[in-house]
């Protein structure tokens, strides 16, 4: 800069416009971005003050900080946002203190970290680093040390700027809040909070269309305590939703995900499910499963299902396919001791959701060959944006055979049923095989095991008892050495988790010099009931052999085949018929393809609506016997009853039985009758009237729009009503003003009562069915947003609604909404009739009665609580004054030497507002004003312009 004195004066320039080309959000919203959140806070502040007020902003569990912004793609996201919800400069979260020249960010995961060095020209980006500088910036324009905050000019460029005052100049804006990635990932699970305040249905429906890094989302489910922990460190002080419900106490069922239809709850929770139940919850009624956070733990209770709450959105990560959910098991006669599976049966493959993505690194694959004992296998899969996805388990290798369990053959004399039997003669039997091995060098082990998903049982009747007699034997041809007794180590697992002990009874290699078997007997078992066994493993540790005779076990490999007898008999030791052996079905049928909720719309001048959808396919491990469905594709389902619930039920040959549960919404496709109506201050009055609906003792204040009381009635329309199926009214409110509601209870409903002298000819019909009750620009008055567009739909009853010949009427009371106080710029109120109606095909002049209305009504329990000024509905001017012709900054040369003042003048800007009279404006400075010599050292000196209306919204010239 030239070294003279100058004068500065820095105009700001608010516009309220939403000009922005690219964004198509809602203003309204946090902006989501890469699963980072924005929010601009328009309070002007001082960077230092926007810093920690950023911070004491919390979103969920979520902390806000001064944005960060690391990419081109992020800032065109963010500036698309900011440009066209607010047009305002934003402090960023970055400074170069205490090194001048060192710009640093100050919050977020960058902190600390260095993106650009030095001034301008002089300087230039670190590493590569994203920087967006307006030209010539930064530039420390009033000197050294003078400009150490970073703002973004509402064009988008980054400028250096003083943090707060600066030579008598204070420097005050909005700052852009970020958010970082409100989300935790457990497992091949992503949870991710959402903080807009949703009905638990709506917020069902809206979880289903969310999608995160390639994965469809549904409302969480939350069953084990690993996802608790992490839930819990999203949910923070508010309450969440979660896919939970109960239509009848005391069963709960997941309604999303892969637990969708089960029931986690029935007095006690089910294996599976972690109980995180509150004191005294569940209760007893009916309702929808809220979760909150209690001292860092998540603890569950009943919520009611039309409150609008925040919830969680689960993401399964389907990130392997066929990863094992156990062991596998393998067994092997080779005398190298190895298995080299059909590992196509066993491996663990990429989700197509990653596979293009995704790097895959394996300790195993289909060429791999597994030794004798246990392998640990582990499959991870590195996903961008992701930890680490990891599909572990173990590889057990055995000497010996498998054999599958296929069926029972009963012995009625003596009592005792075959589990095996060796020749083959009943062909539901399974029977042993050949093997090449060394049993001598190796041991042996035997698995005998159920076909998947159905396990060896035992039904004891009373007075019974059972004992497991297992005999098989193999002989080879040659010479094979003696070596006595071979010891048994045998385990036998039930499902109950009980051990069924066995003891040897005469297990011996080499009988007549080429055979050897395993013989075992059972302790007895005399309980009652059915003991289910998922596998027998009879295992052979290498035979000891006596001194001198250790080399005889180098026999090699020797070919053998099964010899008679080869059983597993189930002995009863006392006859009884009641008592029985069988393989038991225990899996139940599955569906593949379980639709999710979805919507249908009803046609024009209808009330039904035609669902279609692919049908979900029933599998079982054995047959399915029946599919049985409450509804097909191309059922009409109506809009009174809506939501339709669909129920598929499959069973199997064992009776076990499942369901696939869907729910389908009708909406009407509405064509309307638009009618438009400003809301004037004069429109909103108040009275008390008795409570409707029998609700005994209360009393109910009417806020009244469109009154009986002489405001201007809602305006006429004109048109054929059969060429449409609903009348909507929407209720606007005037330009720069909004709708505030303030309720005093707990139930807010929408009362109704339109009606309409008809100048024509209209066929009767049968009376309005539905109402929807739509909110535009809607925000609580804690600040939490609502979408844009929420609608909340009611049915209500209206024995006064008519359409006759020549009169419409459409009255009613809806469901209580459950908002609290909130705020809209725009209330629609639709009132949809059936099918059926006709008319002389003419416009009609529909001409409104002057007692038409649409109230809020508050419905309270105590009607002594009532105060004459209790709030209710008002308008509220949201608009600050504007200033027009402000002028930009003023730098003036003192020409005359030695001069000892200098005169400045301007023209002065001047100000309106939607709303006049203003309330008060002021400045600090007029013209012209004279600066003396002694001023001359607090230049740049800012004029400040001042208005505020009568509603307290305020405007800046500076």
């Amino acid at each position: 800069m030239a070294n003279r004195a100058m004068l500065s004066v820095i105009a700001t320039v608010c516009l309220m416009a939403c000009v922005g080309a690219q964004f198509t959000g809602d203003c309204n919203e946090y902006f989501e971005y890469e699963g980072h959140s924005y929010k601009v806070n328009p309070s002007l502040l001082s960077w230092n003050e926007a810093f920690f007020d950023a911070v004491s902003v919390t979103r969920g569990a979520q902390t806000g900080h001064l944005a960060t912004i690391t990419s081109l793609q992020e800032h065109e996201a963010v500036y698309d946002y900011v440009q066209a919800c607010h047009n305002v400069r934003v402090w960023l979260g970055a400074t170069d203190n205490p090194v001048p020249g060192e710009w640093r960010w100050q919050a977020g995961p960058e902190i600390g970290q260095m993106f650009y060095k030095g001034v301008h020209n002089d300087g230039g980006a670190v590493d590569g680093a994203f920087t967006n500088w307006n030209s010539n910036e930064p530039n420390e324009y009033f000197g050294p040390g003078s400009e150490d905050c970073l703002e973004m000019f509402s064009s988008g460029r980054w400028n250096d700027i003083p943090c707060d005052t600066y030579r008598g100049r204070t420097f005050r804006y909005a700052s852009l809040v970020e958010f970082e990635e409100v989300t935790v990932q457990v497992g091949d699970k992503i949870f991710r909070y959402f903080p807009n305040r949703l009905t638990y249905e709506l917020a069902k429906q809206t979880a289903a269309a969310s999608t995160y890094k390639g994965a469809i989302g549904h409302l969480a489910t939350v069953t084990t305590a690993e996802e608790a922990e992490g839930v819990s460190r999203l949910v923070g002080s508010s309450s969440v939703w979660l896919a939970g419900k109960s239509t009848s106490a005391p069963f709960w069922r997941w309604e999303a995900g892969d637990e969708k239809n089960t029931v986690f709850y029935d007095g006690a929770m089910k294996l599976g499910n972690i109980d995180l139940w509150d004191v005294n919850q569940p209760t007893a009624n009916p309702g929808c499963l809220s979760a909150d956070d209690n001292a860092s733990s998540l603890i569950f209770f009943t919520g009611n299902c039309s409150d609008a709450q925040a919830y969680i959105v689960e993401y399964p990560v389907k990130a392997f396919n066929n990863c094992p959910s156990s062991d596998v098991v393998l067994t092997t006669t080779l005398s190298g001791g190895t298995a080299a599976p059909d590992w196509s049966l066993y491996e663990p493959t990429v989700h197509p959701n990653y596979a293009s993505v995704a790097t895959l690194n394996a300790s195993a694959n289909a060429s791999t060959v597994f030794a004798y004992g246990t392998t640990p296998v582990s499959y991870r899969l590195d996903v961008p944006g992701l930890q680490p996805i990891f599909c572990d388990f173990n590889v057990q290798v055995f000497y010996g055979l498998t054999v599958g369990i296929q069926g029972v053959f009963a012995q009625q004399e003596p009592r005792f049923d075959f589990f095996l039997e060796a020749l083959g003669s009943y062909s539901n039997v399974a029977s042993l095989s050949s093997f090449t091995g060394n049993v001598l060098e190796n041991g042996f082990t035997l698995f005998l095991n159920s076909p998947l998903n159905k396990d060896m049982s035992i039904q004891i009747a009373e007075n019974n008892s059972i004992e497991l007699q297992i005999l098989v034997q193999w002989c080879t041809a040659g010479s094979f050495p003696s070596s006595g007794l071979i010891s048994l180590n045998t385990t036998t697992v039930a499902i109950a988790s009980r051990t069924i002990g066995f003891s040897d009874s005469g297990s011996l290699a080499s009988l007549d010099g080429r055979c050897f078997r395993l013989a075992s007997t059972s302790q007895l078992i005399d309980a009652v009931g059915v003991t289910t066994i998922e596998s027998i493993r009879l295992s052979t540790p290498v035979p000891t052999l006596p001194a001198g005779r250790r080399d005889r076990r180098a026999v090699g490999d020797k070919n053998f085949s099964p010899q008679q007898p080869g059983v597993v008999l189930v002995n009863y030791s006392v006859p009884d018929n009641s008592s029985q052996a069988f393989v038991e079905d225990v899996d139940p049928p599955s569906f593949v393809g379980c639709p999710d909720d979805f919507f249908v719309f009803a046609p024009v001048l209808s009330s039904t609506g035609v669902a279609d959808w692919n049908e979900p396919v029933a599998v079982d491990n054995s047959d399915v016997v029946s599919v049985t469905s409450t509804h097909s594709p191309g059922d009409s389902f109506s809009i009174i009853e809506s939501p339709h619930l669909v129920t598929y039920t499959a069973t199997d040959p064992a009776g076990l039985s499942a369901t696939c549960e869907f729910s389908i919404f009708v909406r009407f496709q509405v064509l309307p009758f638009n009618i438009e109506h400003v809301v004037q201050p004069e429109d909103v009055n108040r009275v008390e009237t008795p409570a409707p609906l029998g609700l005994s003792g209360a009393t109910v204040r009417e806020v009244l729009v469109g009154t009986e009381f002489g405001s201007p009635a809602i305006a006429g329309f004109s048109g054929d009503l059969a060429d449409f199926n609903a009348l909507v009214l929407n209720m606007v409110a005037p330009p720069g003003q909004v709708i505030v509601v303030n309720p005093v209870s707990d139930e807010l409903l929408v009362d109704v009562d339109l009606a309409w002298q008809v100048g024509g000819t209209v066929a009767p019909a049968d009376g309005v069915s539905l109402m929807t009750v739509t909110l535009n620009g809607l925000n609580r008055a804690d600040g939490s947003p609502h979408p844009a567009g929420t609608t909340f739909q009611a049915y209500f009853a209206s024995p006064s609604s008519v359409i006759q010949a020549d009169f419409v009427r459409v009255t009613g009371l809806s469901a209580p909404l459950g908002l609290g106080d909130f705020s809209a710029e725009n209330i629609i109120v639709t009132a949809a009739y059936p099918a059926g109606i006709t008319s002389n095909n003419a416009t009609l002049t529909f001409t409104p009665l002057s007692s038409n209305r649409v109230s809020f009504s508050y419905v309270y329990n105590d009607a002594a609580g009532i105060t004459s000024d209790d709030p209710s509905v008002e308008l509220k001017d949201i608009t600050p004054p504007e200033y027009s012709g402000c002028p930009t900054d003023i730098s003036q040369a003192i020409t005359v030497p030695g001069a000892s003042a200098l005169n400045v003048t301007w023209v002065e800007p001047t100000v309106t507002d939607n709303l006049p009279p203003l309330g008060s404006t002021t400045s600090n400075l007029s013209p012209p004003y004279e600066f003396g010599i002694t001023d001359f050292s607090a230049l740049p000196a800012l004029v400040s312009y001042k208005a505020v209306d009568r509603a307290g919204n305020v405007a800046y010239c500076n």
